[in-house]
């Protein structure tokens, strides 16, 4: 081809001069081609060789991701369960102040009754005995 396309110009140094620039970017393209050709192999063989490793990695995290789900799954129950304690605890509480209150009550009412049998053993005449 690069003799047909030097038959059809007229003989000149600068057409020379383009034909050996273009020779000379022909193979530089084909080096680079050459190079490219080189990385992707390279690339292929970096792939194969971590291809294993990123399985790994990918099977380990979906069991991360299974153990999280459980332990969100337990953490929810917790949670309810948390709830129906403090809620059961509420209701105790209110019944130990109840039961608090009614002692006290109770032990107010039992020194009322003890003030007024002291009253009515000292106001009643002494019985003989």
């Amino acid at each position: 081809m690069e003799e047909d396309l030097k038959d059809t110009l007229p003989q000149d140094d600068r057409i020379d001069q383009l034909l050996a620039l273009v020779r000379g970017l022909a193979n530089q393209v084909q080096g680079l081609e050459k190079r490219l050709d080189s990385l992707e192999v390279r690339v292929d063989q970096r792939l194969t060789e971590t291809r294993p490793i990123w399985e790994a990695v990918l099977s380990r995290l979906d069991k991360v991701e299974g153990w999280l789900d459980k332990i969100e799954g337990r953490l929810d129950s917790m949670d309810e369960r948390l709830e129906a304690i403090e809620k059961d605890v509420r209701v105790i509480k209110d019944q130990v102040e109840d039961a608090i209150l009614q002692v006290s009550d109770t032990r107010a009412r039992q020194r009322d009754h003890e003030r007024r049998l002291k009253a009515l053993e000292r106001d009643s005449p002494a019985k003989p005995s």
